[in-house]
């Protein structure tokens, strides 16, 4: 077996923090090191993970101004000397055989170890991918199916090669507060040649934690919808295979965040700021990307073009009758 660095990302976590850090602590596999960082938070954070460092010679603290969970990991990764990261939510905990199990592999070349998880709060549920330990060749996965996307929703629950993600640079975009993690795993998977699930489910997600509502400006959706296009082809130059689906798929997730931003908006100058940069070629390239029929393309673009007409229709759809 070799090292595992964990990263914990965190900002204002003191309430679920200490459970998080025993949880880790407890484990029954203990050749593993425990990066902290702390995102600029105004609560008391900061002060345990220093506390616990004190106690513990493989916990390393490091306090940072606020810039989001992106720039978080990409210190935390920058730190690592684990031959395997891990990254842990700083509401979430682990289950004590956490790390043992999902080293646990029968297989000696993974570049890429998934295990599944518990989910508790307000969904309750188990989810495990297999029922025994599974090898895939990369090129031998459909990424055209919903069955691919569990691979890219989020990257607590696995194990990351670090020399694949130094070697390569890969980074989290740090300009991306939604659906960076997915765009992480893309990166990462063009430089994989196999994956591996394990049928476990020892990673406790606290959905319970808090709901954040998100939204999106237009520059925002678009540079993000950038990010996932530019990474999808970096796909494609190492392994020949078209990810479009996947991009996809996360581009109509971000177009649903700027439509939230474009309910909420409160005057006509704030929803033409919002509306007025696109233009029929660069819509139309988003509508294809996300199968929009041909009515629904033109109602939207309509909506964006006549900027009163879209307002007017936000403004109505929130009317309760």
């Amino acid at each position: 077996m070799r090292m595992v660095s964990i990263i914990v990302p965190l900002y204002n976590a003191e309430k679920y923090l200490r459970k998080c850090l025993d949880s880790i602590i407890g484990q029954t596999f203990e050749d593993w090191e425990l990066i902290l960082v702390d995102d600029g938070s105004k609560d008391a954070s900061g002060n345990i993970c220093d506390e616990y460092s004190q106690k513990d010679s493989r916990i390393k603290v490091f306090h940072k101004p606020n810039g989001g969970v992106s720039s978080a990991r990409n210190v935390g990764i920058e730190h690592t000397c684990g031959d395997w990261i891990t990254f842990v939510d700083a509401d979430d905990w682990l289950d004590e055989c956490f790390l043992e199990n999902i080293l646990d592999v029968p297989f000696n070349d993974a570049d890429f170890i998934i295990g599944g998880n518990t989910m508790v709060g307000h969904r309750n549920e188990v989810n495990k991918y297999c029922k025994n330990p599974i090898k895939r060749n990369i090129r031998e996965i459909d990424f055209s199916s919903n069955k691919c996307l569990f691979l890219f929703y989020f990257p607590w629950g696995r194990l990351f090669n670090t020399d694949i993600i130094k070697r390569n640079k890969v980074k989290f975009h740090e300009n991306m507060r939604i659906a960076e993690d997915s765009d992480f795993i893309i990166q990462y998977l063009s430089f994989c040649n196999n994956l591996v699930l394990l049928p476990t489910s020892d990673y406790i997600h606290n959905c319970g934690a808090g709901v954040t509502l998100y939204s999106l400006t237009f520059r925002e959706f678009k540079n993000y919808q950038t990010n996932f296009i530019q990474d999808s082809e970096l796909f494609y130059g190492f392994h020949l295979i078209n990810i479009n689906f996947v991009r996809d798929h996360f581009i109509m997730v971000l177009f649903s965040f700027y439509l939230q931003r474009l309910k909420h908006l409160h005057t006509i100058d704030e929803y033409y700021k919002q509306t007025k940069h696109w233009n029929i070629h660069s819509w139309n390239k988003t509508a294809s990307m996300m199968k929009y029929s041909w009515f629904k393309k033109n109602v939207y673009y309509v909506f964006f073009a006549i900027p009163y007409i879209g307002y007017l229709y936000q403004k109505l759809r929130q009317i309760k009758i």
